[in-house]
């Protein structure tokens, strides 16, 4: 019963709104405008009192947010809630309080570092979190690199959190630096490339094959026929995303090695499998 009194009563105040004098859709249209204004300047001061709180709060939690990576993905988080980005500038507020700036400009070289040191190895993929161990381990090593040095033996500890956001402020650079996911996994892109849909895929099988796998049984599993194989494994070898290994044995199939998911343990079990000393 109240729900349709509600409804009568504003029926009729559109009804005297619409018939009414100009006069008073003037004073209606001016009272919603002030409505309107009183709320957007309340957000505002809200808004503005929350941001001096989070200031304080970072000013207070300053060395812990430096010094746990989980303290730090928690506090990015609510920053985000409020539309605060504390990466935005290194000449901001954010980077007097935190130095996110130099922390995320550092380790954003790091990684680049670590995925040419590492091309040779795995190609130009890199899983994200075999470059995340890379980075701890050159960290307490202190192995000299240029990015090691400028953040020091005392350097902080880093999470997967801080290289993606890292990653995410120097892909504005160019280059083909970026993280692409394959299957459940997600691997940093160090060379320009597109990886497509079929490229993907076969990435996903290698994965799911122990990291090797022949043309024959890429087209069986994913149902392709021949050409598409072959064109899918030749646009993966150009990119160095795949490694050919060909047979000692005449007749036997190609086999193509993919080391961004694991080199040493699919070289391990295939020689297992194949009785190789």
């Amino acid at each position: 019963a109240r729900c349709s009194v509600l409804s009568l009563m504003l029926i009729g105040a559109r009804h005297l709104i619409s018939n009414g004098s100009p006069h008073l859709q003037e004073s209606f249209k001016a009272l919603g405008d002030h409505v309107n204004q009183t709320k957007l300047e309340l957000m505002r001061s809200q808004m503005a009192v929350f941001k001096e709180s989070l200031e304080q709060f970072a000013l207070k939690y300053r060395s812990d947010i430096r010094r746990d990576p989980a303290f730090r993905e928690s506090f990015h988080a609510m920053c985000v809630t409020i539309g605060v980005d504390p990466l935005a500038s290194n000449k901001g507020i954010w980077n007097r309080l935190l130095g996110f700036g130099d922390f995320y400009y550092e380790l954003g070289v790091q990684c680049v570092e670590t995925c040419l040191v590492l091309r040779s190895s795995v190609g130009a993929l890199v899983e994200l979190n075999l470059l995340l161990r890379h980075i701890q381990a050159r960290d307490r090593s202190g192995a000299r690199c240029h990015s090691c040095q400028r953040r020091g033996s005392a350097a902080e500890a880093v999470s997967a959190d801080d290289v993606l956001k890292s990653l995410e402020k120097l892909s504005v650079l160019g280059g083909g630096l970026g993280v692409v996911t394959v299957g459940g996994s997600r691997y940093v892109r160090s060379q320009p490339m597109e990886l497509s849909r079929d490229a993907a895929d076969a990435l996903d099988f290698a994965q799911r094959s122990g990291g090797f796998f022949s043309a024959p049984d890429l087209s069986a599993s994913l149902g392709w026929a021949p050409a598409r194989t072959e064109f899918t494994l030749q646009q993966l070898l150009r990119d160095g995303l795949t490694w050919l290994d060909l047979p000692p044995d005449a007749g036997a199939p190609c086999l193509y090695w993919v080391p961004a998911v694991g080199m040493e343990q699919a070289a391990a079990a295939y020689a297992a499998a194949h009785r190789l000393a």
